[in-house]
């Protein structure tokens, strides 16, 4: 798939009040992204305003010639096009605005256009839809099955019509035969024939001939001697009634489940017979309207406690039976009232199936509450026991989410973990590197434990995850609120994570044996953990060969907020000696806030540091917070005894601001020996001494460093005169450059100047002119920057 197509040229973006434009990329997802570079679409896009009587509706438009934005798409018959994300990054006057992002697949629509208007396929009801092969496979099917029974039928109705014409032929020879006799056509006039034995009369008038009861449905003459049999030449299909005979208790047999009920007329009505069940319990679940199965009927107890570990009756049997029954009927939707059950086992959603509206208390240490298949959905509640190791394998997986089987896909998830040692968990517990795919999460996790050290304490735990995405709300958790890899790629996440205790609240992490952890994006809050951030790589484990696994192209974009517990920020680390292990990744617009205490747990670390990191890009980003450490360092990765250090490519620090809030720390540390570190108008605001510091010639940077404005008014000054004053900043600036300009006076402008001169590195002089004949107030506004 090579097409092109345009970006609807009437679409437009809502922009934030005052934007002036802005500027954005298009990103396809996983190996998509060579395909849309070599059939030439578009990648860097802008925002313009064509219309100045709607400021804030926004063009996209190609970066270089305001024209037409190519993307990839698909064509009507085309295969599933890939997921395209435009990030659009509006421009203010001042200020720094949360991004616009749009995402979908796109198509042609309408057919022929060449256009895609950026709905995603299926969203709009006129437009394409996504049948899956298995649906094809089935209409085919269908259509088949209905083709043949139309033949099936047509067959039907010309034998049908040739058995017609007999029965009208022989119709004709016996009216000309009863014309033969007046007794006859007189007793004839009497009789009708007919195929029921039973609703024979008794007795006929005729000659006072009574009837024969045992006869066939013959025509009989006055005489006694028949005429011959035309009900025989009809051929009816006929349906047998097994009589219930002279018992009033006789048993009847369900064919569809197989369960045996005696007829009750206290019972309840199934196909108009009253009858009382004396079979299996789990037949209660049979339904022929589309209402959900409510658990309840089957018998499920809803008398659990929350977080209570041994109230309640065990519910494990009923709410699979009422499941399984699910999936084999015409409803689909298992739910349990919102109310609390006791599981000693865990419950298994089948293909297709949802089970909702459920509160589940896990009854036995160490188990997994729901176990879900492709299709499957979840929305409810699991609440463990707080089981915590006490060897690091008893209770070791003790879960409230996990796949059924192997190759889980498009599951949804919307769910509520809590008070167990891991919250979701996409390994499937048959052996590790089987991946689940496309799921839709929407998961709260809270009060996840475990024992520190082992792998215990995720909220949401995805190695190996393909395209899956959604949102992840957590607080109180022990290692990992987030954590991919082994492969994890192409997923989408935002967080919203507090107090994280003892690890990184969002983790990325990769072993050279395994697959790459690659092309993931992660967005959203952490607040109060002890580490915000951490994309890690590390060595092959024991026996197993290095096959270039790398945690690399990672999208990271997080505001992280410090509290009482939080060592530092964020770290990206490559491996020790290796070239490239953790690489390509992005923090661009990542926000650093509030208070951190980088000698939690006895050692000092950077509040931000990219170690060992070719290629990472620190842009727009903002760091304002309180820390004794340097603010952000960038190292080589060389590790005290590895004398090889390793080659960090190009780092980009460009544009954003550093702020120590008062700190006398560093505010950009590097000692990368290979490669270059470029920082580019970078605002840096501390009152250190080491306000920048390099370790090695190859770290340069352009542009301004520290900056500082600020306003200033000269009261009456006289007519065609001047005044002066002097204007301070609170930091120290290197070869500072100031301008100033006139804002307002007080009278009429009549072109009013002012000047800067004795400019050092904390003060300048300003003098107004006044050229006006009588005296006014002049206001100016002035910007400092420098080293």
């Amino acid at each position: 798939m090579s097409n092109l197509l345009k970006l609807h040229p009437e679409f437009r973006v809502v922009l934030p009040e005052g934007a002036t434009g802005g500027t954005g990329k298009l990103e396809y997802q996983g190996v998509y992204k060579v395909a849309a570079m070599l059939a030439g679409a578009s990648t860097r896009i802008k925002v313009i305003i064509p219309d100045p009587a709607t400021p804030r509706l926004g063009k996209i438009v190609n970066v270089t010639n305001n024209g037409d934005v190519l993307v990839l798409g698909a064509l009507m018959g085309d295969p599933l096009p890939p997921y395209v994300t435009l990030t659009i990054y509006p421009t203010l006057a001042s200020g720094k605005p949360d991004p616009v992002t749009l995402e979908g697949r796109p198509h042609e629509y309408p057919t022929g256009s060449g256009f895609w208007d950026l709905h995603d396929i299926g969203e709009d009801p006129n437009g394409p839809v996504v049948t899956s092969r298995e649906q094809q496979i089935n209409l085919l099917s269908a259509t088949a099955a209905a083709n043949e029974a139309a033949g099936k039928v047509t067959a039907e109705v010309t034998r049908w019509n040739a058995e017609q014409q007999g029965v009208q032929s022989w119709k004709a020879d016996l009216e000309a035969d009863i014309a033969q006799s007046t007794d006859l056509m007189l007793g004839v006039a009497n009789s009708v024939p007919y195929a029921n034995l039973a609703a024979f009369p008794p007795a006929s008038t005729m000659k006072n001939r009574g009837a024969i009861a045992g006869d066939t449905g013959a025509v009989y003459q006055s005489n006694g001697t028949t005429w011959g049999n035309p009900v025989a030449y009809i051929t009816t299909p006929s349906k047998t009634i097994t009589p219930a005979g002279t018992n009033a208790q006789a048993q009847r047999v369900v064919s569809d489940l197989g369960v045996v009920y005696d007829l009750d007329t206290s019972g309840a009505a199934v196909d108009g017979i009253r009858y009382k069940q004396i079979g299996p319990l789990l037949t209660k679940y049979r339904r022929t309207s589309i209402a959900p199965i409510d658990v309840r009927e089957g018998g499920a107890k809803a008398d659990a406690g929350e977080r209570d570990l041994n109230a309640g009756t065990d519910s494990t049997a009923i709410i699979q039976a009422a499941l399984n029954a699910a999936a084999s009927g015409n409803v689909r939707r298992v739910t349990g009232g919102g109310l609390v059950y006791r599981v000693n086992d865990s419950i298994t959603v089948p293909v297709g199936v949802e089970l909702a509206d459920i509160i589940l208390q896990i009854g036995t240490n160490g188990k997994t509450g729901v176990l879900v298949n492709t299709r499957s959905k979840f929305y409810g509640r699991i609440i463990g026991r707080g089981s915590i190791s006490p060897d690091g394998v008893t209770y070791l997986q003790e879960t409230g989410i996990a796949p059924a089987t192997a190759d889980v896909r498009r599951a949804v998830i919307e769910a509520e973990c809590e008070h167990m040692a891991l919250g979701v968990n996409g390994r499937f517990a048959g052996g590790n590197g089987t991946n689940v795919r496309n799921w839709d999460l929407n998961v709260r996790v809270q009060d996840i434990v475990g024992r520190v050290g082992f792998s215990q304490g995720y909220g949401l735990l995805l190695p190996g995850a393909v395209g899956c995405k959604g949102k992840l709300w957590g607080e109180n958790i022990v290692r990992h609120g987030l954590y991919l890899s082994a492969g994890a790629r192409d997923n989408v996440f935002d967080v919203d994570l507090e107090d994280v205790t003892s690890n990184s609240a969002v983790q990325l992490n990769t072993a050279t044996d395994q697959p790459s952890t690659e092309g993931n994006t992660v967005t959203g809050k952490i607040r109060n953990s002890y580490v915000g951030c951490t994309l890690y790589q590390q060595a092959a484990a024991s026996g197993l060969s290095d096959n270039g696994g790398a945690t690399r192209e990672n999208d990271i974009r997080l505001t992280i907020t410090g509290g009482s517990n939080s060592k530092y920020a964020l770290l990206a680390e490559g491996l020790p000696g290796a070239t490239g292990t953790c690489r390509n990744n992005n923090f661009d617009g990542t926000r650093v806030l509030g208070a951190f205490v980088s000698n939690v747990g006895g050692t000092k670390s950077p509040l931000v540091k990219l170690r060992g990191t070719p290629n990472a890009t620190w842009r727009n980003c903002t760091i304002a917070a309180t820390h004794d450490f340097h603010m952000l360092a960038l190292e080589h990765g060389a590790l005290a005894g590895n004398v090889s250090p390793i080659d960090v490519g190009l780092i980009d620090v460009r544009g954003g601001i550093i702020d120590t809030m008062g700190g006398a720390n560093t505010a950009i540390y590097s000692s990368v020996v290979l490669g270059t570190v470029a920082v580019n108008n970078i605002e840096l605001r501390t009152t250190g001494a080491k306000f920048f510091y390099s370790g090695d010639a190859q770290t340069y940077r352009t542009g301004s460093l520290r900056r500082a404005r600020g306003n200033a008014s000269f009261a009456d000054v006289p007519a065609g005169g001047s005044a002066e004053l002097t204007v301070t900043w609170p930091q120290a600036i290197t070869a500072p450059r100031i301008t100033a300009t006139v804002t307002s006076v007080s009278g009429v402008a009549s072109g009013e100047t002012v000047q800067a001169y004795s400019v050092t590195s904390t003060s300048a002089k300003l003098r107004a002119f006044n050229k006006r004949t009588q005296p006014q107030t002049i206001d100016v506004h002035y910007f400092v920057e420098g080293d």
